[in-house]
């Protein structure tokens, strides 16, 4: 299981992981509503291997794609007005090569001042 699936509080549910890991194949790195309740406590099987080692820095690179999200929707514009899935897909990657390509003309325009000013 190379890849994970990271989500927050909301989607807590014994069987959403049990659907991650079985259909998916991925590892489900999903923080738990109550980890202050005891194990004991805690019903199902991946939700209690959470508990027991909850990997925290992998989790924590979720607010990195958080912030990448909310950077596109404030840049460009948050509704996707197409009606079929195709073209839905086709407007979202194209806000996300969009973004990516302003990062690197951004880079590339700090790059020159960079070695202007040297």
């Amino acid at each position: 299981m190379a890849q994970s699936v990271v989500a927050d509080r909301g989607y807590d549910s014994e069987e959403l992981m049990q659907y991650i890991e079985h259909e998916i194949r991925a590892k489900p790195i999903i923080a738990l509503k109550h980890m202050k309740k005891p194990l004991k406590r805690t019903r199902g099987e991946i939700r209690k291997r959470l508990k027991k080692a909850f990997p925290e820095d992998e989790y924590y690179q979720r607010s990195k794609s958080e912030t990448v999200n909310s950077t596109i929707k404030r840049r460009y514009e948050s509704i996707i007005r197409s009606r079929k899935n195709h073209t839905q897909r086709q407007d979202i990657l194209l806000k996300i090569l969009t973004h990516n390509l302003n990062l690197a003309f951004n880079m590339v325009e700090i790059l020159k001042e960079f070695y202007r000013a040297h």
